[in-house]
């Protein structure tokens, strides 16, 4: 069995503000990545645990999450390669996606540090008229190689969110926010024996948890907070701008969801 982890940082478990996700704040960064690593060593872990053969890790989070020489010597790590390449290595002999780490998408109340790539840029994404965050997207993204999305860890908002796009899905929710920019954590034993205990629930339901089939091509929307950042989308192909915060794009696949 050939499990592939996608990662984030905000959804981390004892991960309760924004200076620990972030590496302008050196000493607040170190300590949200050694629970980075921590929570995705859990995943591994059981990932082996359940079977795995193979397991390759993700490190999604923009300026890294993970301590790399840290990591279970058993998995692979890697970056993602450019906007459009999500998870580099996966393809269709792959079994299984978990996501460890996620946060809600944007606009979702009462979910810890919520945006949908970026909060300084972005407003919303929408493909054929539905809002998606990054948890959506990266099991899109999965699906177009067969693989399906069957657990993902993070904070109560990114727990139910997952539970609603991706029925069956297994979820190990070790916090919750308070506001945006402060959370209630699990500690930290408890939050990886629910990620080993999600994680092992979830690989047990491969093959019962239907994949995200999408009508294409797509039509992709995304809201900018300004019009100047749409304005950055002008002149390219395929793009067109639909009002003054949001351009739209059409993608012939689904593994195109952010390739334009």
């Amino acid at each position: 069995m050939k499990v592939y982890i996608a990662t984030d940082m905000e959804g981390i478990s004892l991960i309760w503000k924004r200076e620990q996700v972030v590496p302008e704040n050196p000493a607040d960064y170190e300590y949200g990545r050694r629970q980075s690593t921590a929570d995705i060593n859990a995943a591994i872990e059981a990932a082996y645990e359940a079977g795995a053969t193979r397991v390759v890790v993700q490190d999604g989070h923009g300026p890294s999450a993970l301590i790399w020489d840290q990591v279970d010597p058993r998995a692979e790590v890697e970056r993602i390669a450019h906007v459009g390449n999500l998870q580099p290595s996966l393809d269709e002999s792959f079994d299984a996606l978990l996501q460890v780490g996620r946060h809600a998408m944007a606009g979702t109340p009462q979910a810890f540090l919520e945006h949908t790539q970026s909060s300084a840029t972005w407003f919303g994404y929408r493909i054929n008229g539905v809002e998606y965050g990054e948890i959506g997207q990266e099991a899109i993204y999965a699906a177009a190689f067969g693989v399906p999305t069957v657990f993902v860890s993070g904070d109560r908002a990114a727990c139910i969110e997952a539970e609603r796009q991706l029925p069956g899905v297994a979820t190990a929710e070790v916090k919750y926010a308070h506001r945006r920019i402060s959370a209630c954590c699990v500690s930290g034993p408890e939050a990886r024996r629910r990620i080993r205990e999600g994680v092992k629930l979830g690989l047990s339901r491969i093959g019962q948890i239907e994949l995200i089939r999408l009508q294409t091509p797509m039509t992709v929307e995304i809201a900018f907070q300004r019009t100047d950042y749409a304005d950055g989308y002008l002149g390219r192909p395929n793009i067109e701008r639909v009002d003054g915060r949001t351009i739209r794009a059409i993608v012939p696949r689904q593994q195109d969801l952010l390739a334009f």
